[in-house]
């Protein structure tokens, strides 16, 4: 890509965080700017140019931050205090719905038996790096509300991204890919009990060095990032299991003392800088012509955008009754567990690479992840709104935590 093509590129990206942070009412999530931009620049756009090896790489390493940040934020305790069964019983529950919708595409002749699985994967995912910044912007929540988004969305990411590095794998290969996974557990295991023995010592390095002009802290999660994806890659794993954990390692072995500085430097690296790179070379791959063309097509968007509320939001609705009992609070947790873009993009991205399901399809399915993005966060938002605050709980209320 030529010099002045990539400077008017990461010029478009700071307008589109500029557009977003100053037209607040328009509602539009940097994310889905970015997609749009790159659809908007690519080869199936104004044809501004295909991107090179350089921004490849820098895309790569944005995809690695998203889920670094994900692992990252992911809460320990909210998992261990009985989070891990409930997140985990509602995400079972979703299998069969998901396998039914796949079901119904495949009787209505949009995708072929091959893409059973990957489909029914694509709309069993949340997006915990599009809800946990929501969190931080709702000022008043309902008791266990922030708890309960944090284990049904970090089990919605986690678990479909382990089933992704099983999926890819060939079925003649399914045997070396779990033994493959399974080594990769064990390794990071190791990895944490090393990170637990010496937690002392390099947190007291990391707080000397965190204001420093070397940055250490940051190339250590740089280095344990770009270790781990390497390790994944050797082992035949996707990489963003690769990254996902080296986010929880790094969670692991930093104390709360420096956790939240550690935290605002990864969000500026990644969010400020390399996330929208990928999201915008992204963008560039899709191609949105086959779509526009047949506007008929476009009803899909909605549907797609019913049935992933109906995977992802019904179950967590049922399963929380006890933790929030009122109606308006389980119904914005399940607009904001059935909230998805990265890691159904990654799905549908590698399933349109080995050819299981056609680009305009999968525009579709993007599509609706995007609108997921605009609509339903917003309308989780008014329905909190008209919550009682949490000054004045509910004496039913139980506590997750």
């Amino acid at each position: 890509m030529p010099l002045e093509h990539q400077a008017l590129l990461f010029v478009a990206i700071a307008v589109v965080a500029w557009i977003s942070a100053t037209l607040p009412w328009l509602r539009l999530p940097t994310s889905v700017l970015e997609i749009a931009l790159g659809a908007v620049l690519g080869p199936h756009g104004f044809n501004f140019d295909q991107p090179g090896s350089a921004l490849e790489l820098l895309s790569n390493l944005g995809l690695g931050f998203l889920f670094l940040q994900a692992g990252f934020e992911l809460d320990p305790k909210a998992f261990l205090s009985g989070g891990l069964r409930l997140g985990l019983t509602s995400w079972l529950l979703s299998i069969p719905l998901a396998l039914m919708v796949a079901g119904l595409l495949i009787v209505l002749g949009e995708i072929s038996h091959q893409a059973l699985p990957w489909v029914s994967l694509a709309v069993i995912t949340t997006s915990m790096g599009m809800v946990q910044p929501l969190l931080r912007d709702r000022e008043l929540l309902p008791k266990a509300y922030r708890s309960l988004v944090m284990v049904h969305a970090g089990i919605g990411e986690v678990v479909p991204i382990v089933l992704l590095s099983i999926l890819e794998g060939r079925r003649s290969q399914m045997g070396f890919t779990l033994l493959h996974f399974l080594g990769y557990l064990l390794i990071a295991l190791a990895l944490m009990g090393v990170a637990a023995y010496y937690r002392g010592s390099l947190n007291r390095l990391l707080v000397r060095t965190m204001d420093g002009s070397s940055q250490l802290p940051m190339r250590y999660a740089i280095g344990l990032l770009v270790a781990m994806v390497a390790l994944a890659h050797l082992l035949n794993i996707d990489a963003v299991l690769g990254a996902l954990v080296a986010g929880v390692l790094l969670r692991f072995s930093t104390n709360a003392d420096i956790w939240h500085k550690l935290q605002a430097r990864i969000d500026g690296v990644g969010a400020g800088f390399l996330v929208p790179i990928f999201f915008v070379v992204t963008g560039m791959s899709l191609d949105f012509a086959p779509v526009l063309a047949e506007p008929r097509r476009l009803v899909w968007i909605p549907c797609l955008m019913l049935l992933m509320l109906l995977v992802r939001g019904v179950p967590v609705v049922v399963m929380t009754r006890k933790h929030l009992p009122d109606v308006r609070a389980r119904l914005a947790l399940g607009l904001d567990i059935a909230t998805q873009l990265p890691l159904l993009l990654a799905v549908v991205v590698l399933a349109e690479r080995q050819g299981v399901i056609e680009m305009s399809f999968a525009t579709l399915l993007i599509a609706a992840a995007m609108a997921t993005v605009l609509v339903f966060p917003a309308l989780a938002s008014a329905l909190l709104a008209r919550c009682a605050p949490p000054d004045q709980p509910n004496p039913q209320v139980t506590s997750l935590i």
